[in-house]
C-alpha cells in the first residue's frame, strides 16, 4: 500500500472515532467550566467528555463574548441611518 492510501484509511478511522456534540451542550459544558463550582474532571465525568474538550469550549466562550453584546459595525451604521431619517 502506499503512503498516501495508509494517511488517508488513517484519517477515515479518526473521523469515525471523533464525537460530535450539539451547540447547546458545549454552551452548557462551557458555562459550567467558567462557575468554577466543578472541576475539570468532575465536569468531564458528568458530561462525558474529554476535560481538554471543556478548555477549548470555555476558552471559545470567553473569546466570543463580545458577540454576545456587541454590535457590529454595519448594525450600528444602519441604526444611525434610521436615526437620521426620524430626527432632522
Amino acid at each position: 500500500m502506499s503512503s498516501a492510501t495508509l494517511l488517508s484509511e488513517r484519517q477515515d478511522a479518526e473521523d469515525e472515532k471523533k464525537a460530535y456534540h450539539s451547540c447547546n451542550l458545549e454552551a452548557k459544558v462551557a458555562v459550567a467550566a467558567l462557575k468554577g463550582d466543578k472541576t475539570l474532571a468532575q465536569l468531564a465525568e458528568q458530561f462525558d467528555v474529554h476535560p481538554n474538550q471543556i478548555t477549548e469550549w470555555r476558552r471559545q466562550l470567553v473569546g466570543n463574548s463580545d458577540q454576545v453584546f456587541g454590535h457590529s459595525e454595519k448594525q450600528i451604521e444602519e441604526s444611525e441611518q434610521k436615526n437620521k431619517g426620524l430626527f432632522p
